[in-house]
């Protein structure tokens, strides 16, 4: 899939995902810059996807798979300028990141529109 259809797919789904609580906020945070806890955060990447192979969502002309193995560091190519988004391949799984330091996971709803 090219980028543009990646992003369409993701912008799409993105309006039917339940976001996981974690405490009493749905972001955990997983610090910024050098701060960044790339350990914890490749925890729960691993927890949270099975899959091998995920899409980085930056934007309509830079979106694309990657390994997951690869991800963390992808996302931290990008993350200063961008919001980056993993999502597996049928959209139905998102951990979205914000370069205030903190993520979200979320799943799919199973009724889409």
């Amino acid at each position: 899939m090219d980028s543009k259809n990646i992003h369409i797919s993701f912008r799409r789904y993105l309006n039917y995902i339940n976001w996981e609580m974690h405490e009493e906020s749905e972001w955990i945070f997983v610090g910024v810059k050098e701060e960044f806890n790339k350990t914890e955060t490749t925890k729960i990447l691993n927890a949270f996807f099975e899959e091998s192979e995920l899409y980085l969502i930056i934007d309509r002309h830079n979106s694309f798979l990657i390994q997951k193995e690869e991800a963390i560091t992808k996302v931290l190519e990008f993350i200063k300028e961008h919001n980056p988004t993993l999502v597996n391949m049928d959209f139905s799984k998102i951990m979205e990141f914000s370069k205030i330091g903190v993520i979200r996971l979320g799943n799919r709803k199973l009724e889409v529109e």
